[in-house]
Parts: structure tokens; sequence; C-alpha cells
């Protein structure tokens, strides 16, 4: 699986919306300017929410998401992972 593959790089990983290059959505109101990704549930629940913010190195996490969506995309956070 290419998440595997970035991931065992060192590259943070998070899941792209089928068919998009945007950040897939778990919550209707994740964009909303209320909701606070430190306060988040999602993140420790093991959800993406909050895009490039819950990208992960993390094997587990990667296999819930993946295989809760198995046609999400791979966004690869660049920054953390010296790609810019």
């Amino acid at each position: 699986m290419v998440a595997h593959w970035c991931a065992a790089r060192g590259w943070p990983v998070h899941p792209l919306a089928p068919g998009r290059k945007t950040p897939a959505a778990n919550r209707p109101d994740r964009w909303d300017r209320r909701h606070c990704r430190r306060s988040c549930a999602c993140l420790p629940a093991g959800r993406p929410c909050h895009g490039f913010h819950a990208a992960t190195t993390d094997q587990h996490r990667i296999d819930t998401w993946w295989d809760a969506t198995p046609t999400a995309g791979v966004g690869v956070t660049c920054d953390p992972s010296d790609l810019m």
C-alpha cells in the first residue's frame, strides 16, 4: 500500500477524499472556525479529521483509515517530510 510505503520513509500521511486532492472529511463541521483541532475528539479516536494535521506514520492508524475507506487517496504532509 502506498500509504505504508510513504510512512516507512518517515513521511506522515493522511487520507484524501476518493478521486480528489482534498483531505477526507469525517465531520461536516471540520472547517468551521469554532472547531478547534486541539480540542477535537477525532484525532484521539483515530479519525482523519483536520487533513494534514492528522497525518501520521503510525501503521495501525493507517490501516484503520484505509480499511474504512479503501478508495481514499494518500496525502503526504510535505513540511515534516522535508519534501518541500
